[in-house]
């Protein structure tokens, strides 16, 4: 026997006494067999699929609990770190070419690489062992030679407040050229 798997999203009312379903209520979705090997969803208020006496206890091929959001507006999703800002932070950081912020740039090459921003495409070493990551950013397609520093536990906290100090302060502006 095929089935037919139009599933109608869910109702606004109960199917039994027609009582809309509210944000934050709760209802029950059930799937019955209907003629001709049709699958035919039906959405109750918790009190109505309660009544041991109704068809759609019994005959259910299946069921599950639905609640129904709260109208409250939509919260931005935040991002730990801002990818613009990070971006411009890692590309500015290399730029400098500072020893001291080797770990600082690793870290956040990591962060943009767990959120998708950069993609590793190839671990090199340097002739002293430690290995270089060759990152390529997904939107621009730019790439940035990252030095692995072999970090410890211990070392990555402090780098994360250094990073999100780096973030909270103002970028730098560029110089402007000197008029003769």
């Amino acid at each position: 026997m095929a089935s037919e798997w139009n599933i109608h999203p869910r109702a606004a009312a109960c199917a039994v006494c027609g009582t809309p379903f509210e944000p934050g209520s709760t209802g029950v979705s059930v799937l019955l067999p209907a003629e001709g090997g049709i699958l035919l969803r039906r959405d109750l208020c918790t009190a109505c699929f309660a009544d041991s006496g109704r068809p759609e206890r019994d005959a259910r091929l299946s069921a599950w609990k639905f609640t129904i959001p709260t109208a409250t507006p939509k919260e931005a999703k935040s991002e730990p770190v801002q990818r613009e800002t990070a971006i411009y932070l890692l590309t500015r950081l290399l730029e400098a070419g500072r020893p001291e912020d080797t770990g600082v740039i690793y870290l956040l090459a990591i962060l943009l690489e767990r959120s998708r921003h950069l993609i590793e495409r190839r671990v090199t070493r340097e002739p002293d062992g430690r290995k270089v990551r060759l990152y390529e950013h997904r939107a621009t397609g730019s790439f940035y030679a990252v030095t692995d520093p072999g970090l410890e536990d211990a070392d990555i906290a402090p780098l994360q407040q250094q990073i999100i100090r780096l973030l909270d302060s103002p970028a730098p502006q560029p110089s402007e050229p000197e008029t003769p």
